[in-house]
């Protein structure tokens, strides 16, 4: 038997929490997988990690989304910077 269908074989249980946007957009599902046969399910606060867990995969890829349209340029009314030197007085050396 291959190792993928003695893997699969050996998957007793699975779990999934939903993946969905701030505006309702489904993307997937965040899903786990035990060894272990569970016939009631997860605790409820096992249950609650995973969509806790869930919550914090999305806000990574609102943050990835959100990084992506940022313009790295500096806007033009900065792009003559005065000089540091005058922010410098009453430093130690």
């Amino acid at each position: 038997m291959s190792r993928i269908r003695s893997a699969v074989a050996a998957v007793a249980m699975t779990a999934d929490a939903l993946l969905e946007t701030p505006q309702g957009d489904r993307l997937g599902t965040l899903c786990v997988i035990d060894t272990v046969a569970r016939p009631n399910g997860l605790t409820e606060v096992q249950a609650a990690g995973l969509r806790a867990l869930a919550r914090q995969v999305m806000a990574q890829l609102e943050l990835r989304r959100a990084v992506r349209h940022v313009t790295w340029r500096w806007p033009a009314s900065l792009e003559r910077r005065p000089s540091c030197d005058g922010m410098l007085i009453g430093i130690r050396r």
